[in-house]
């Protein structure tokens, strides 16, 4: 994914989630014992959205310039 270009997601509740440009982030933590997760935030409607990243189905992505 080309975080800076993402637009909206589709999770889990059927729902394109629109993202406040420029404020899709994704990253790892280690978990203790269970290895490493991936995780997910970004700003929707003034609200902050986080989760696991494998609770993504698809990304929409603006265009290249």
């Amino acid at each position: 994914m080309d975080a800076p270009r993402i637009a909206a997601v589709l999770l889990p509740d059927s729902l394109w989630h629109e993202i406040e440009p420029g404020t899709y982030r994704s990253w790892s933590r280690t978990t203790a014992g269970e290895g490493t997760e991936g995780r997910f935030a970004f700003r929707e409607g003034g609200e902050i959205i986080k989760g696991p990243l494998s609770s993504v189905l698809a990304t929409r992505e603006t265009q290249a310039p």
